[in-house]
């Protein structure tokens, strides 16, 4: 059943609506923005770049895992995180995440060479750059999870 509603499209509002998707609605969504994403900056660069741009795009958890990890890193802010089995769990999803991002990061400064531009500049330009200056929750929590190890 589709249900259609009036909103304004800001993109807070299409991210309450995106919330609301089931898992296999959510990936088809998500392989179809990666999809619109890459066609746009596709559109001015050449094949190795576009070849990067996809790879730093699919260096991404599960939107399961991801969901996952959020939940333990809230546990563990509240201090919720008690059991073995769980700590062990967070300890793999959180690695997991920061391979994938070292994995990302290096396929953008190797973007940022061929664009002969900064990292920063780079990651601004696919959208990844945090310009609001608020801290990696995931380090925070990686930081607090080895502190109880």
């Amino acid at each position: 059943m589709v249900t259609t509603a009036k909103v304004e499209l800001t993109p807070d509002n299409l991210l309450d609506l995106v919330r609301q998707m089931n898992e296999g609605q959510f990936e088809q969504f998500f392989r179809q923005m990666v999809t619109l994403r890459s066609r746009n900056i596709a559109s001015t660069v050449s094949e190795s770049e576009e070849a990067l741009i996809k790879r730093i795009y699919s260096y991404r958890l599960s939107p399961t895992e991801h969901g996952r990890l959020l939940e333990l890193a809230k546990k563990s802010e509240r201090e919720t995180l008690t059991d073995k089995a769980e700590w062990a769990e967070y300890g793999v999803l959180v690695d997991k995440s920061e391979m994938l991002n070292v994995k990302r990061i290096r396929s953008a400064v190797e973007l940022s060479a061929l664009r002969e531009q900064s990292l920063d500049e780079t990651l601004d330009q696919l959208g990844l750059l945090n310009k609001r200056g608020a801290s990696n929750p995931r380090k925070e929590a990686t930081t607090r999870r080895r502190s109880c190890e």
